[in-house]
């Protein structure tokens, strides 16, 4: 990385931000005097073109009194309980933590005291109560449950002879009190648009009915076909009726009934009969006739508009007192009733989602971190036994095996072992009582049933047919394993044999019954398939007699490879282990993790018996990797092999290797009671004895030896092997137990718990201070060979979750804690943070939370600059690393339960991370400083200081620039676009509105070029910045119903800033509809998709609120009247960019009228391309159009009558807009 330069001439400093990729994706920050594109030094706000936003707190200050009075004032403010902070335990999965009591204390080394806060602190959670409302529509309740609406069965679409039928099961049955009369009346065609088609032939004749009903007081005027018929074939509902007037064309004895929109013709065979019905029809009504007037003989194309009353209007004049006593509450009835049992407009729209939907961004829950999902498995063992047995079928001896899964597939150990043994307790019983007996202590049946589990609990992440169960078997040292397996192999069915068998158990016991030998193994595979079927009751038959020479893992794998062949070409021991296989319940009762601590669910009930998890070795597969959440210090050891056949010092040829766990070297020092059993107990042990091979002076091993690590680590802390020869065929008065060697192997290596494999020399003799040995031409040593050569190998394996292997990380951390960000170690602190950037990313994972919780820290207690880029750069590494292993959902979990800074007066981590980092914007908001914030009460644009507005417009200027530069080449541009949407969502709920107005006022104008991927790319941001949950709010729907301005319903920049957001929305799809198709539907989409979530929304269900929100968008009617004849379905563009009709000749006049219209709108509206002329105006098609009179349908319906000045200025604007049409 370049040096950092000052700016030479400006005061201030310009940001220059680029990416370089080497061998690790690293992000170069870098300032730079160099004027680009972007100018750093003006604010959004003077660089942002168009309307601007008004000062949104500064507004709901003004308005604040009648904000108070309004109703409806839950549309206008944020909730006070938006934001919560919760604080609460981690929740456990044992009895009581896993971090030792003296854990804390113990800890000196940095590393390890950031792993035990994380494990031990509480979740400081900032929750946003309302935060599932600001996502799509597509996560509501009520979206998904798609209403049906009856069938309508209209007469001219059925036979006459069903017709009846139909009326009856359509029509309600009406009980009469009376009827009024009677008679043959000649209808018209019935229609509705106000003019009746007279010059029909379709005149019929009918007999009609009026009655009262017996629901309402109501009448009803009835016809049938004829006199006598049984059901009515229609209806007229007269309490609709508004006029009554004589006369219609054609007919000398005719009246018209006009009811809602439609006009009925009727018409009577004489004068008088006319009279009589008109007389009674009035006195149902209440309505004054009206004289016949001159029917117009010619229609000039203009309508007949006709004044329309309601109920109460039409009885002004009335003298009937109850219709005028009952009609506003009648009126008000009918209003209620048509508002009643009505489904959402949306939720009967079949289209709701269809193939050009927008993209949904899938919110899942954040949850802490937690071990991946994963196959458990139970294995129960049942019996240990061979055909050389006793009378009663136990067998003649004890034998302990350890269970254990092998992946042949891939050539791995995939568990730590499981140690059992099922002796019969008459075995146990001579065994010798002391630490390393298995019946030495706890030998009544309840502590047996606590500490000696049965039950084994195996996890598996990735099953296949290949994984293998595993059994090796020992039993008590006595000789070569061919000649204690011969009797077993050739003579079971001897009961001779099986007397001298039991009888040399007897003798040998009390002297060699602490030592075992290698005696067997076998194998089964676990799955059936790789799907992970398994068999329930499973048993090896097979169990191979164990070669000297074969001991290690590696030889067993190749064997597992070829376990058929195995089976054909080894000698087998004829016996059996029989064991049961199931899948682990869940709320498995009594089950030890594998440090040994109890899991929930845990009781001690004599019913239940224990089993023990054993601990999975996940080796280099990321995939199976998590965050740790609990403490682990786990150290395994595996003594592999001694090569004694050079040294010429001791004769040594049953040669036992015992280790031992040391924090000092003193060699009258006792070890540490810090090894874990190996005898099927759960407990610790201060040293182990590997079994030991019979006359081999040249020894292999396959023993584990587990080992508990203290929680600070020093170099005083090691493993001592102490090699012993056993004497197995002894004269009396000799010592069984010689010594012949020791080796010791500290744990650290240059302060890091040493690698996997080490070669040691073997020492005679153990010197004071033998820890300070470095050479081995020291004369106070005398080694085995004589020349201090390497002649014992012994592997490792660390387990652990307050450990790493890792130099680059222990070293920084460890650098930190002696300099504490010292002026004099910046250089130094910067190159061990560039060495971290090739951490493997299995341990990045794995100490996620601490990697991040101090380099924030460093981030903010640093005072050095290029140290502070090093650390921001570095935080990308890692989350790039988190988003490249799939693993982003840990990033999330972090930042809500783990993420909390320390607390310093002149930085925070948002001001640092805005000056120096690139692709920010994934952390959000920091709870300690959103806490901060809400303590102190100041007012939002008051809470983050100029500097801080200034780096995150600096930063914004520059992401934007990125973006849009990148979005041909980075596929990860719309997640990044995404990011940054959210990112102003949050800074919504905790920044001054009016300044997050300002930002999305300049990102919107920065999608250019505007090609069909930038917009897409725009109307994804601004979907994303949409959804936001308190959207409405945002826009400031106060009640309009009593200004009746004009600006209410058009697009002017008065009504863009009072409603910034929707401004924008429908600024952007005005522009939008004159793009190409594919365009014109991702902005439909968005405004559609709104609206849906509006009257899905749970919060805004009642008419009041809902009409306030429609009221918003009033000026998308004045749009839609704009764009009307683009429904038409054929278009002509003719030279001058004009457009009409082509195929319609019915109404040359109205046509020509408006093609002038549209062309004088779009001359107004519309942009012009590079020739200067209009862009072609295309006709919408069906799925453009449907969506588009869907959302028109909204906001109408969902207009209150209040609301009648704002429909009245859209008229009036398109009737302006037709006279400047006729004007020109």
């Amino acid at each position: 990385m370049t040096d950092n330069k000052k700016a030479k001439s400006a005061g201030k400093l310009k940001l220059n931000y680029i990416i370089e990729n080497d061998q690790q994706p690293v992000v170069i920050i870098r300032e730079d005097h160099v004027e680009r594109k972007l100018n750093l030094d003006r604010s959004l706000k003077d660089l942002s073109v168009g309307i601007e936003p008004i000062d949104y707190e500064k507004e709901i200050t003004v308005k604040k009194n009648e904000i108070k009075r309004d109703p409806l004032k839950s549309l206008l403010l944020f909730p006070d309980d938006d934001v919560q902070f919760i604080c609460r335990e981690q929740e456990l999965r044992t009895e009581y933590s896993t971090v030792p009591p003296q854990a804390h204390k113990d800890a000196t080394d940095l590393f390890v005291q950031e792993c035990l806060k994380v494990y031990t602190c509480k979740y400081w959670i900032l929750e946003n109560k309302y935060a599932e409302y600001g996502q799509s529509f597509h996560t509501f309740n009520e979206y998904g449950r798609t209403k049906e609406l009856k069938q309508h069965i209209f007469e001219q679409d059925l036979s006459t002879d069903n017709t009846d039928n139909v009326q009856e099961s359509l029509l309600i049955p009406l009980k009469e009190k009376g009827i009024y009369r009677e008679g043959y009346l000649t209808k018209s065609p019935f229609h509705s648009d106000g003019i009746p088609s007279y010059g029909s032939k379709t005149y019929k004749r009918r007999w009609f009915t009026l009655k009262q009903t017996s629901l309402d007081g109501s009448y009803v005027l009835e016809y049938r076909k004829e006199e006598g018929s049984a059901m009515a074939k229609g209806t007229l509902y007269l309490d609709s009726c508004t006029q009554i007037r004589k006369g219609f064309k054609g007919r000398v004895y005719g009246f018209e009934l006009y009811i809602q929109d439609k006009v009925y013709g009727l018409a009577a065979d004489s004068l008088s009969e006319m009279e009589a019905w008109i007389r009674d029809l009035c006195k149902a009504t209440g309505i004054e006739i009206e004289q016949e007037k001159k029917f117009v003989s010619e229609y000039n194309g203009k309508l007949v508009h006709i004044k329309q009353k309601n109920l109460k209007e039409s009885l002004k004049n009335s003298s009937h007192p109850v219709l005028q006593e009952y009609a506003k509450e009648s009126d008000q009835g009918n209003y209620k009733s048509r508002q009643e049992c009505r489904y959402n407009l949306f939720s009967i729209y079949s289209d709701l989602c269809n193939s050009y939907s927008l993209p949904e961004v899938k919110v899942n829950k954040v949850e802490p971190f937690n071990e991946l999902p994963a196959i458990r498995l139970k294995v129960s063992c049942k019996s240990l036994k061979f055909k050389l047995c006793q009378e009663d079928l136990t067998n003649c001896e004890p034998f302990y095996f350890t269970l254990s899964l092998f992946d042949a597939k891939h050539n791995v150990k995939l568990s730590e072992d499981f140690c059992c043994e099922l002796n019969h307790p008459s075995l146990n019983e001579f065994a010798v009582s002391n630490e390393n007996s298995p019946s030495g202590e706890n030998n009544d049946a309840k502590a047996k049933n606590f500490h000696s589990p049965k039950d084994c609990v195996f996890t598996v992440n990735s099953p296949h047919s290949e994984i293998y169960l595993v059994v090796r078997i020992n039993k008590m040292l006595q000789g070569g394993i061919g000649q204690c397996a011969e009797p077993y192999i050739k003579h079971f069915d001897n009961p001779k044999f099986v007397q001298k068998v039991y009888k040399q158990f007897r003798q040998n016991c009390k002297r060699l019954g602490v030592y075992s030998m290698p005696f067997g193994w076998g194998a089964r595979s676990l799955f059936k398939s790789n799907k992970g079927d398994i068999e329930e009751l499973c048993e090896v038959t097979s169990i191979f007699k164990q070669e000297a020479a074969k001991l290690t893992d590696e030889e067993l794998l190749k064997s597992l490879q070829n376990l058929k062949g195995e089976t054909k070409s080894k000698q087998t021991i004829p016996g059996s282990f029989v064991y049961s296989l199931s899948l682990l319940p869940p709320n498995h009762q009594n089950c030890y993790s594998p440090s040994l601590i109890p899991l929930k669910p845990f009781s001690r009930s004599d019913d239940v018996l224990v089993s023990l998890q054993v601990q999975t070795f996940h080796q280099e597969n990321i995939e199976t990797i998590s965050p740790a959440t609990e403490y682990c210090a786990n150290f395994y050891v595996y003594p592999l092999s001694l090569n004694y056949s050079l040294q010429k010092s001791v004769k040594a040829r049953n040669i036992a290797c015992t280790i031992q766990f040391r924090d000092t070297d003193d060699a009258s020092a006792k070890p540490l009671k810090c090894i874990y059993e190996r005898n099927g107990t759960c407990k610790f042990t201060h040293e182990i004895t590997c079994p030991i091979l019979y006359h081999t002076p040249n020894p292999t091993f396959y023993e584990e030896i587990k080992i508990l690590l203290p929680p600070q680590l020093t170099p005083m802390h090691h493993v001592l092997f102490i090699f012993n020869h056993i004497s197995v065929e002894q004269p009396k008065k000799k010592e069984i137990m010689t010594p012949v060697g020791y080796c010791w192997m500290p744990i650290l290596l240059n302060n890091v718990i040493r690698p996997d494999e080490s070669f040691m020399p073997v020492a005679l003799n153990l010197p004071s201070n033998y820890l300070s040995i470095t050479d081995s031409r020291q004369i106070d040593v005398k080694w085995a060979d004589g020349k201090g050569q390497n002649l014992f190998k012994v592997s490792t394996k660390l387990v652990s979750t307050i450990n790493t292997q890792d130099a680059d990380i222990n070293a920084f951390f460890s650098h930190w804690q002696h300099t504490e960000g010292k002026p004099s170690s910046d250089v130094e602190t910067s190159r061990l943070l560039k060495l971290m950037y090739g951490v493997n990313s299995i341990v990045v994972i794995k100490f996620l939370p601490v990697l991040l919780n101090q380099l924030f820290h460093v981030l903010i207690h640093g005072n050095n600059q290029d140290v502070a880029v090093n650390v921001v750069s570095l935080i990308i590494r890692i989350v790039s690393l988190t988003h490249k292993e799939n693993k982003s959902s840990y990033l999330k979990s972090y930042v809500k339960f783990i993420f909390k800074t320390d607390v310093t007066q002149n930085k925070t981590v948002h001001e640092e991370l805005s000056k120096h980092l690139i692709f920010f914007l994934r952390l959000g908001a920091d709870p300690e400083m959103i806490a901060n914030i809400l303590q102190s009460k100041k007012p939002r644009e008051q809470c983050f200081s100029a500097d801080f507005h200034h780096s995150l417009e600096n930063l914004v200027q520059v992401f934007i620039f990125q973006l849009v530069s990148r979005v041909k080449e980075t596929p990860e541009i719309k997640e990044a676009n995404l990011h940054l949407a959210a990112f102003l969502k949050s800074a919504f709920t905790h920044m001054d509105r009016g300044y997050v107005f300002h930002i999305i006022n300049y990102l919107k104008d920065q999608f250019i070029p505007a090609d069909t991927q930038m917009f897409e790319l725009k109307f994804e941001f601004l979907r994303s910045v949409f959804e936001y949950e308190h959207y409405i709010p945002l826009n400031l729907p106060i009640d309009i119903r009593m200004k009746g301005d004009v600006h209410e319903s058009t697009l002017n920049d008065t009504f863009c800033s009072s409603h910034f957001l929707v401004g924008i929305l429908l600024r952007e799809l005005s522009t939008a509809l004159y793009e190409p198709k594919v365009v014109r539907k991702y902005a439909i989409r968005v405004l559609r998709n709104l609206l849906v979530k509006h009257e899905f929304d749970d919060r805004y269900q009642s008419e009041e609120m809902q009409s306030r929100i429609a009221s918003l968008y009033i000026p998308y009617l004045t749009m839609m009247l704009e764009h009307s004849i683009r429904f038409h379905k054929s278009l002509e563009l003719t030279e001058d960019g004009l457009i009409h009709i082509s195929d319609d000749k019915s109404s040359p006049r109205r046509i020509s009228k408006v093609s002038a219209l549209y062309s004088v709108i779009s001359s107004s509206t519309s942009t012009t391309d590079s020739t200067g002329k209009n862009p072609p105006i295309l006709p919408f098609d069906e799925d453009e159009a449907k969506e588009l009179m869907i959302c028109f349908l909204y906001i109408l319906k969902s207009l209150k009558p209040g609301y009648k000045q704002p429909l009245i200025s859209v008229g009036g604007y398109w009737k302006r807009k037709d006279e400047d049409c006729r004007a020109r």
